[in-house]
């Protein structure tokens, strides 16, 4: 009687492990440039107060605000550090509208103690006001899109 034994040679299982080690260490430096983009994204919601104040200021004055105190009759306070939420440690409103945030230094390794502006422009036909991040200390592999 003929035995066939079934099943993997040695060579194949570490041809297997070797392969999934290879793409286990391409994937995980992947997730976590994944996970820290999306914590940059989300942290977003911590500005959508001001954007409005922004937009509200640009309809009636017809121009870009120059601090957070332009925005105080739209309902919004002077203090930049009111507007701190989870990883975001302040946000504050300079010359031409520039909103920079800045995170705690508790937020995931390449976001720590960073900033990230980002920049409102108005569409001289139509008043529209469009923002778009435009620098910071934030690696640009993480700034979040508009």
């Amino acid at each position: 009687m003929k035995s066939n034994q079934s099943g993997f040679t040695l060579i194949e299982l570490m041809i297997v492990i070797a392969i999934i080690g290879i793409l286990a260490s391409v994937a995980i430096p992947q997730y976590q440039v994944y996970t820290q983009r999306a914590e940059a994204t989300t942290s977003l919601g911590a500005m959508r107060a001001i954007q409005l104040g922004i937009q509200e200021y640009a309809a009636t004055q017809g121009t870009l605000p120059t601090s957070l105190g332009d925005l105080t009759p739209y309902g919004l306070t002077s203090t930049d550090t009111d507007y701190a939420a989870g990883i975001v440690a302040k946000i504050s409103v300079g010359a031409a509208g520039l909103i920079t945030m800045t995170y705690t230094s508790t937020a995931p390794a390449d976001l720590s103690a960073k900033t990230l502006e980002i920049t409102p422009t108005i569409n001289a036909t139509s008043g529209v006001v469009t923002f778009s991040v435009t620098g910071g200390s934030v690696p640009e592999k993480l700034r979040p899109n508009f």
